[in-house]
């Protein structure tokens, strides 16, 4: 196998694994949550079009 089938096993069978503490039924604090979202824009764009769009 090279490289490149070596990459593309990986990318195709990763899996995403949440940890068990994660609940989303548990509120976030109201500051933390807006912490957040100010870094979010702070994020690279590509060409600088800046398309973040946030929903609470």
């Amino acid at each position: 196998m090279n490289a490149l089938d070596t990459l593309n096993a990986i990318i195709r069978h990763r899996r995403t694994i949440k940890p068990q503490s994660m609940d989303a039924a548990k509120p976030v604090d109201r500051a933390l949550l807006m912490s957040l979202l100010e870094n979010g824009t702070w994020a690279p764009t590509h060409g600088v079009t800046e398309p973040w769009r946030f929903r609470v």
